[in-house]
């Protein structure tokens, strides 16, 4: 299919000039730091990865106790932060295969539980949504690092952090979302939409991002590395230094089990001596 030949390859973006950030971006950056916790903010400045303890939970070291944190939720807002914190100087993936719009929002329809018959002909919805799409790719292009060309295929899409692909089988949801769930009409919560959808196809969690022969994860996973392997070396390498720089941990993170303290080193030597 269209997704399973995309062949990303990594590439600075076109324009050497940076672009300076708009106040309706500063002002998401300065309310993700409005909500953070200060003392998550330090513990993931000072973390030290451990490893993956399941498909959904990694382990990470902050001075002498031991926490889990959820994957998914970390990094989605991880990437949230990072689409704003590079606004308008991301790189770029290179599609290949520069799969069409149409057939890529199409696929995103014909998936379980998004279209319903009340929301009108498939093939209406499916010219809409590209249209407006292509209507935007300009800006998209221009803040985003998405691109669009004038045969409405999918050339470029953002480049996040580092050598992270995001799991291109998520790529049609990701569009169909774009065109849909996005407040066009309103610059900051433009901005803002767009931020999350890119977060969400970034999202990292083992069991959806890697291992994903017909498209998912990044070279990795189509090289025949172990999935849980792969998790590994993309949380060490790509997710935990972009962490430690660059993310605004929410105060909500403390209470709804995104972060847990499950052990103190002191006490885990003394478990050890008593056996």
């Amino acid at each position: 299919g269209q997704v399973s030949t995309l062949n990303p390859a990594k590439r600075p973006r076109n324009s050497q000039e940076p672009i300076e950030r708009l106040t309706s971006v500063e002002d998401l950056l300065a309310q993700a730091r409005r909500n953070s916790h200060p003392h998550l903010g330090e513990l993931f400045r000072e973390s030290i990865f451990v490893g993956c303890a399941s498909s959904q939970i990694c382990l990470f070291q902050f001075r002498t106790a031991l926490y889990l944190m959820d994957l998914a939720v970390v990094s989605r807002e991880l990437f949230y932060q990072l689409v704003l914190f590079n606004f308008g100087n991301l790189d770029c993936i290179a599609i290949s295969s520069k799969p069409l719009l149409l057939e890529l929002v199409q696929v995103a329809l014909d998936l379980d539980g998004v279209w319903e018959p009340v929301d009108g002909d498939k093939a209406t919805l499916a010219s809409r949504a590209v249209s407006l799409l292509c209507s935007k790719a300009e800006m998209l292009a221009e803040y985003f690092s998405l691109r669009i060309d004038e045969q409405k295929r999918l050339v470029e899409i953002p480049a996040l952090a580092g050598s992270h692909v995001p799991a291109l089988h998520r790529l049609p949801l990701f569009l169909l979302r774009l065109a849909t769930e996005v407040e066009w009409s309103l610059e900051k919560e433009c901005f803002e939409g767009i931020a999350r959808e890119l977060s969400m196809l970034y999202t990292v969690d083992v069991e959806n991002s890697f291992g994903n022969h017909d498209g998912g994860g990044d070279s990795a996973a189509r090289s025949g590395e172990a999935p849980l392997e792969e998790a590994r070396r993309v949380v060490q390498n790509v997710l935990f230094p972009e962490m430690r720089t660059h993310l605004a941990p929410p105060r909500k993170w403390v209470n709804d089990g995104t972060v847990v303290q499950i052990a103190t080193l002191e006490n885990l030597y003394k478990v050890f001596e008593r056996c």
